[in-house]
């Protein structure tokens, strides 16, 4: 809820509010009836329509965390307000804006002191921070917030009394997160978090599915894991994130219970970095790459029906924009129809490489040599890899994490078709001679994996 105070003629004040996400079509009819719900008993409010119009019409929706009222030199009050995503360090912009003429500001350092105090989000993470001259001070992270960010702000603040702190930054971060995140490895109570990256038609959602009947916890209203955000009514780009974002939302998601979390349309250019932000475990299963394109294009072609199901073969499914095919709604429980708002690519060529660089999302990439390598390294620094057509591996995955998988395989291909229809196998490999590649080095990981755990791979056998 985002607030105001307004001034009526008699010096009487009321506060304006505004839902967090609310559009108003015509800001000039909202604030029409607001002054009409005002009455004459302040007197003549008619001026007022404007300023209120101006304000319901503005494009910070924001919610305000945190507002304090203060004192200008000229004997005025004014309010002076944090929002999400905001930090107390812009608050000496919003003091500054206070001033004007012959009106000076007040202590920025006081105001920022004073917001501090009254942010209304849950503190997360509390430490006792040693200071220059010996005393110490408690800096604290909220709901919302990343370590960085909280430790910036909080030495901001004590160099008002302990001098330049900005080098100390790191120092108080890792404090923070290590106040959240510092049993999380070696928990005896709790799972480690788990991040399954999901490949389009390799069995994922079974993996998914067997992970919640195992009592692995889901972001609410998620798609297969995939978080989703209630207020702006869209998925959650992950994949976007920074290391310090991404121990932010590890950070919201454990304290909640959460501790599964799947990647499907893209993955993280900075694989190692985020890896390395938060202990956690990291999964995925990989098909042969021919039979995961077939079975998408029979998958969609079924399911979206929006292509002509006479003439249209794998060449033209290859070469066809995300737009064209790719499923722009997803209905969730309780939740309206979202859409999605970026393209997919796992249609296109050397969809392995791609979405292990971080391509998954960017139409048309270029993919190379170096990103094979990347991919590579990724996969060896995986938990856990699994090869669908692997039966020995399947069954690793299942006694590591406690889950029983569904073993049926469901043909959605129509009887009177078959795959050489859709792509000859032999043009297929050679437009994907990249990924063609990774499948058959990440058989061997697992042939290594299986032999260190005793078992006998069973790929290519059949």
């Amino acid at each position: 809820m985002a607030r105001r105070e307004v001034e009526l003629p008699d010096g009487a004040r009321v506060e304006l509010t505004r839902n967090v996400g609310k559009t108003y079509v015509d800001a000039w009819e909202a604030a029409g009836a607001f002054v009409e719900g005002l009455g004459r008993e302040h007197g003549e409010v008619g001026h007022l329509r404007a300023e209120v119009a101006g304000w319901y019409g503005a494009g910070d929706w924001r919610e305000v965390v945190a507002s304090v009222l203060v004192d200008l030199s000229d004997g005025a009050r004014a309010w002076v307000e944090m929002r999400e995503g905001q930090t107390v360090l812009e608050a000496r912009a919003l003091v500054e804006g206070l001033e004007g003429g012959s009106i000076e500001a007040p202590d920025w350092i006081e105001v920022a002191e004073l917001l501090v105090a009254s942010d209304r989000r849950e503190v997360v993470a509390r430490v006792e921070v040693e200071m220059p001259d010996g005393t110490s001070a408690w800096a604290e992270m909220r709901d919302g917030q990343t370590a960085l960010v909280a430790a910036e702000s909080f030495l901001r603040v004590m160099a008002r009394n302990h001098g330049d702190l900005g080098h100390r930054r790191e120092e108080v971060a890792d404090l923070l997160d290590a106040e959240v995140f510092g049993d999380v490895a070696d928990s005896t109570t709790r799972r480690v978090p788990l991040v399954f990256l999901h490949f389009s038609k390799t069995g994922g959602t079974s993996v998914v599915g067997a992970m919640e009947s195992g009592g692995r916890m889901t972001w609410p209203f998620s798609s297969q894991a995939k978080p989703f955000d209630s207020q702006t009514g869209g998925f959650l780009p992950i994949w976007t994130y920074s290391a310090d974002q991404w121990r932010a939302f590890w950070r919201r998601s454990w304290r909640h219970g959460v501790d599964l979390v799947e990647l499907e349309w893209d993955f993280f250019a900075d694989f190692r970095e985020k890896s390395a932000a938060v202990p956690s475990d990291w999964v995925t299963v990989l098909r042969d790459p021919y039979a995961r394109f077939v079975s998408s294009f029979w998958f969609f072609r079924r399911s979206f029906g929006n292509f002509d199901h006479s003439t249209q073969d794998g060449w033209e499914y290859m070469a066809t924009t995300p737009g064209s095919h790719v499923p722009q709604q997803y209905r969730l429980p309780g939740i309206r129809t979202v859409l999605s708002s970026f393209p997919v690519s796992h249609n296109e060529p050397n969809y392995y490489v791609k979405v292990l660089n971080g391509l998954g999302t960017t139409w048309g990439a270029e993919v190379g040599p170096v990103h094979l390598e990347h991919a590579k390294a990724v996969l060896r620094s995986f938990t856990t890899v699994a090869i669908l057509e692997d039966r020995a591996s399947m069954a690793r995955l299942e006694a590591r994490y406690g889950i029983v998988l569904g073993h049926e395989n469901k043909n959605i291909r129509p009887r009177d078709r078959t795959d050489e229809e859709v792509m000859a196998r032999e043009d297929f490999e050679r437009l994907n001679a990249l990924d063609m590649e990774l499948y058959r080095y990440a058989v061997e990981l697992v042939a290594a994996d299986g032999a260190a755990a005793g078992d006998q791979s069973v790929v290519g056998s059949r």
